[in-house]
């Protein structure tokens, strides 16, 4: 009895997290799997169509509308200004002349990203306003016309990269800050004796060393930028003129929860994360064979 005691004992202590893993994670999987090759409408009866929810995405112009504004946002909203200017306010942070100033930056920093989304939201819709916003009082000073920044297509994007820079790029700042201050100094002590300059040492030091954080960044605004749904709701209401703010999170929220059509919503779901899973290994390879 003492032996088979203890060669279940093992089993038990698991027990707990393979019982969860089973019924919270593999169950809504399979049952999200079986429910995309329906026609599930509401909580009526449901026929087995196959693929044909998959073949309807692929081909749904407002699914791709999209990830074409998730597109957007990424490379001009995370990668060009965010992680350009979280390099450049982490450098001025690190410098020897901040001294005790630094503490209270990063605490100023970080504010904006524990703030809530709701808050946010609102704040920028009082900014963004056509008549009598804050951005374009200040832009008229200089005699620029008031710009519709939450009505016009042409806007919607950039005003939302002006939130999400905002909102991130303190947090992402910290980040790159933590990356500089574990490189050790004797790194470039040896390339001033070798008479390298600074942007020698940027890009031959600082960036390739900083890598690893780079690579987090990038990935948690890749996750982040599909991810997005409160900041355009509170904005716009959803998807904005000409769906110019429609993101996979609201319109796979549109679709089961306004609309109802679990069994197109169920497809949509793994056909998104199928997109990220690519995106995500991409990425992977990127950075690897970029540190080989």
């Amino acid at each position: 009895m003492r032996r088979t005691s203890r060669h279940l004992a093992p089993y038990l202590f698991i027990s707990p997290f393979v019982l969860s893993f089973l019924v919270f994670y593999v169950y809504p999987i399979i049952s999200g799997i079986e429910l995309s090759l329906t026609d599930q409408l509401g909580f009526g009866e449901s026929n087995f169509v196959g693929a044909a929810n998959y073949l309807r995405v692929l081909t749904d112009s407002r699914f791709w509308k999209s990830i074409s504004n998730v597109a957007l946002l990424f490379f001009f909203g995370s990668l060009a200004s965010i992680v350009t200017l979280a390099i450049a306010m982490a450098h001025v942070i690190n410098a020897p002349e901040i001294g005790r100033l630094r503490r209270p930056f990063t605490t100023i920093l970080f504010a904006p990203n524990v703030t809530s989304v709701i808050v946010i939201g609102i704040i920028f819709s009082f900014l963004l306003k056509t008549d009598g916003g804050a951005i374009n009082e200040f832009l008229g000073l200089f005699g620029i016309e008031p710009v519709q920044w939450l009505r016009d297509p042409r806007w919607a994007i950039p005003s939302l990269i002006i939130l999400v820079v905002w909102r991130y790029l303190g947090v992402n700042t910290l980040y790159v800050l933590a990356g500089l201050q574990a490189i050790p100094t004797s790194l470039y002590e040896a390339a001033d004796i070798e008479g390298a300059r600074g942007f020698q040492k940027f890009f031959r030091i600082t960036l390739p060393l900083l890598g690893p954080i780079m690579e987090f960044i990038i990935f948690q605004a890749a996750i982040g930028t599909f991810a997005v749904f409160g900041e355009p709701f509170v904005l716009v209401g959803g998807a904005g003129t000409q769906n110019s703010m429609l993101f996979p999170t609201f319109y796979l929220y549109d679709t089961s929860i306004n609309r109802m059509r679990f069994g197109y919503a169920a497809a949509m779901a793994f056909v998104l994360a199928t997109i990220i899973l690519v995106i995500t290994i991409i990425q992977r390879r990127l950075f690897r064979s970029s540190e080989e």
